[in-house]
Parts: C-alpha cells; structure tokens; sequence
C-alpha cells in the first residue's frame, strides 16, 4: 500500500518509530516522508532507503544504528554528566529556597555550575549539534552509496541526493517563521545540517546556522507536519492515505523531583514542543494516526538496553493494533478489486447484465469531519471523488445521517440539489452529466457499537430506480455492504 509517513517529534522517544515501522514494513510503501526533531531522524533515514531492522533490532543484544550510548556518541560522557549534576542539584538547591536566600543560594549554585551556565548563555545551549550532524550525515552517505545514488567522492549528502520525497522541519528564530527543508526548496542544503536544525531542542542543542540563520527545534511550531504534502495529495488523488506516527508520553512522566518552579517550567517546554496536533491535521484527508504511548521524558537520553527495547516494542504493539486491531488503511488497488467484485454481485442481484454501467465507490468521514470518497471502482475518468459533503448533504450525507438506505433520482435531483439535498452549486457542478440513479447503503462496524463507518455507493446512466427501489433487495444490499466492511477492515497478517 502506498502512503505518506509523518513521524512526530518528541527526542528520545523516536525510537518508538523504529518498532512501528517494523510492524509495517511489509504492509506500506512510502511516497513520502516528514518530520520534525527526533521525527526528522527517522524520516531521513527511511528515505535514504533503511528498513527497520537496519535501525533497531531488538533481540538479547539489540543492534542497529541507532543502538548505541548516545552520552558518548552524541554528547560526550563528560558533557553529560555536568548536565546530568546541573540538573539534579538544581532540584535539590531550590526546593525550599525562600525569597530572602534566593540570591545567596543563586550564587553558590553559579559557582558550582559555571561551565555550564556559561554554554548556556554563551551558545544558547549545553550541547553542540556536530557530533549528531557528523552521525546523519555518515548513515545517509553509507546507504546511498550502496545503492549506488552517489559516489564516494560526495561528502555531504544534500536534499537533491535522496530520491523519495523528504520533508524536515524546523523553526527559524532569526525570520521567526517555520522552515521546510525538502529537494524542491532547499535542493543545495545539507539534510544532515537539517535534521541537526529540526532536533535543536532550545537550551539544551545550541541553535543551528544554515545561510546565516539560526534555528532550532521544529517541535516549536510544528511537532506534527502532516500538512506538509498537502500538494502531493492534490496531485495523487485523495485515495492514497497518510500514515502519522505519533508520540504520547503519559502524564505520570512529569518530573516530581524538581521544585514547583522548575517543574512548571519543565511542563511549559514540553508543551511547546509537543503542542497541538489539531491545527496540523484539520485539513488532511484520509489520515491516519497511530498514537505510540511512551513511558521516557523527551531529553532522556542515557537510556538502558531495556528502556530502548520498551520503546521499540511501544511502537511496534501501536502500529499492529492499528493494522490489524482497527478501522486502518486498505491499499485502494485492492479495495479496487473488491469494488469490482461487489458491482458484479449488485448486477447479478437486480438482474441485469455485467455490460450494464455502474460505478461503485465508498464513502467515509475525513479529519475535518467531512464526508469523502475513499475507494472507487469504474470513477478513473470522472472528477466527482472529489466531492465533499457534510453529515445530511447529498445522498451519501443523507445515509450517514438517517443510517437507511437511500435512492436518489439523479436526473431530478439536478434541479431540487439545494433544496432536497443540501448541495452548492459546486458540488452539483462535480456530478458527472449523464448519470440517473444512484442508491446509498449504510455501512455498519462489524466491531464494537453498531455505529455507521461508511457509506456503500452505486450509481448508474442507466435507470436503475426501480432496482434500487425494490424492498426485497435491500437486505440483500445490507450483506454486500457486510462483504465490504469485512475485506475493507480484514484483519488477516
């Protein structure tokens, strides 16, 4: 199945990607790829051409690339233990520090911490994002060339090398505006120098410089870019689905060692770089989330062996369930051929021959809360699978609704849309001239509560009202619906 993946920031939790990818690898072929901080990561390297067990192999000793110490890959054991003592006194200094010991205290602790606080104020950060820019780049440089997408002679891998559409996320201080790296914008960029930009969490990653500007965590404005293949979408078809990967730490992983302020503190920044995903999906169509709960604060990098196998396997139970478990995404070539197999049972239902015109399609509810066709068959030349409709507009909307089946004379309608059906003259305008007859069929979840999760669509330029008229068929329309829920949400590995 083909697909757009977006992997959510969240540091040190990325690795939970790895275990989702490895629940899918078989299942979806990306066209695509995105993500903003420890997302980029991910996102770059499958777009060079990783597969999951390349990543992270979780067995007695795990290996991969990614299974490494990060202190002393990417820190440096020395740096790392300042800041780890920087932060632990800090919770321990100030936790009942009242307002007149406030500056002695203040002082003390400077002493203590100068070379620290020093980095902080002097770089806007602890840590220097080389050692992770030097690591990316030497992992994007050996996959490619083993696939013989560049020579050895290239030393940096830039946007215009990775052939699968990569998009990375960051946040530029210096034009306060987000920042997309992709080959179309920034072909001449460094991804590695990108992704070192996207992951430069504020105070603890010093601030990025590409082309004179500074910038830091892509997690400040945009943790979950889902947005960001809105024009590729436009140009494959609403049919093709996005895969979002995303990063849900538990509530209880609030630090309640640190002092109140600290704390809050704490809490602030990791709701920045986390925020809202609502604003960054209202507008996908046929999106996808698997949310990937996670038991590690975004900066914990010192994990052990058994933390990362945790994280791995937090990813991988998410990304199954979501396959296997839920209402997921089906490949709409084989949906198409499912279709086609319903249109020949529907014929042979009303009695008319297999020459007889008939579309068929299915309509389901977007991100937007509208309505929308997912999967069609015999709809390759006409442009209505890009009508929308809210809940009781158009036929479809009227069968969500009222949960009964609907039919519609299409002839008839052309002149009460507005009235009868609750359509604009845009949406009218979509329908294509010629067709008659159209019947909508609730689809109901074979799972859980009998609630409507679709609508079964057949339209024709024949008439055809009498068919989908006659009462006697209409149980008989039900188990078609039933035989299309079922392969739609088959649950087969």
């Amino acid at each position: 199945m083909q697909a757009f993946g977006i992997f959510e920031g969240g540091g040190a939790k990325g690795l939970a990607h790895v275990g989702a990818l490895k629940a899918i690898d078989s299942r979806v072929e990306f066209i695509g790829v995105a993500g903003s901080s420890a997302g980029a990561v991910v996102a770059a390297l499958v777009a060079a051409g990783y597969k999951a067990d390349e990543l992270f192999l979780a067995q007695s000793n795990p290996i991969g690339a990614l299974e490494f110490d990060y202190r002393k890959r990417l820190f440096g054991v020395t740096s790392w233990e300042k800041w780890q003592y920087f932060l632990s006194d800090a919770a321990v200094t100030y936790k009942d520090v009242g307002a007149l010991g406030a500056w002695w205290t203040t002082l003390w602790f400077y002493r203590r911490h100068a070379s620290v606080i020093n980095e902080i104020r002097r770089y806007n950060g602890v840590f220097s994002s080389d050692r992770l820019r030097a690591w990316v780049n030497g992992l994007l440089r050996t996959k490619l060339h083993h696939n013989g997408v560049i020579d050895a002679r290239v030393r940096k891998v830039l946007f215009r090398h990775v052939e699968l559409p990569l998009k990375i996320v960051a946040t530029n201080v210096s034009q306060k505006k987000l920042q997309i790296f992709s080959r179309d914008l920034t072909p001449e960029t460094p991804v590695a120098e990108a992704v070192a930009a996207s992951i430069s969490i504020p105070l603890f990653f010093r601030p990025q410089c590409i082309n004179g500007d500074s910038l830091v965590d892509g997690g400040l404005l945009s943790n979950f870019p889902a947005w960001v293949f809105d024009i590729e979408r436009r140009t494959y078809g609403p049919l093709v689905p996005t895969i979002g990967f995303q990063l849900a730490t538990e509530p209880s992983q609030i630090d309640v060692n640190l002092p109140p302020s600290l704390n809050s503190l704490s809490a602030l920044v990791s709701t920045v770089l986390s925020g809202d995903s609502q604003l960054e999906i209202r507008e996908v169509e046929n999106l996808h989330l698997i949310p990937i709960h996670v038991k590690v604060s975004t900066t914990a990098f010192d994990l052990s062996a058994d933390h990362k196998k945790e994280l791995y396997s937090a990813g991988f139970d998410a990304a199954r369930n979501f396959l296997f478990g839920n209402y997921g995404p089906k490949d709409p070539k084989v949906m198409s051929g499912i279709l086609g197999f319903a249109k020949e049972q529907f014929l042979e239902l009303v009695g008319r021959s297999t020459t007889t015109h008939l579309r068929c399609n299915v309509v389901r509810r977007t991100t937007k809360g509208t309505l929308r066709v997912t999967y069609s068959f015999g709809m390759e030349e006409d442009p209505d699978d890009q009508l929308e409709f809210e809940a009781g507009g158009g036929a479809c909307g009227t069968c969500w609704e009222e949960e009964r089946i609907i039919v519609c004379d299409l002839e008839e309608a052309r002149t009460t849309y507005s009235s009868a059906w609750k359509m604009n003259k845009y949406q009218q305008a979509m329908v294509p001239h010629g067709l008659k007859s159209l019947v909508c069929i609730p689809m109901y979840a074979q799972v859980g509560p009998p609630e409507v999760i679709g609508v079964l669509n057949f339209d024709s330029k024949e008439d055809l009202k009498a068919e989908f008229s006659n009462l006697s068929h209409w149980s008989k329309f039900g188990k078609i619906a039933i035989y299309v829920v079922e392969e739609m949400f088959s649950t087969e590995v």
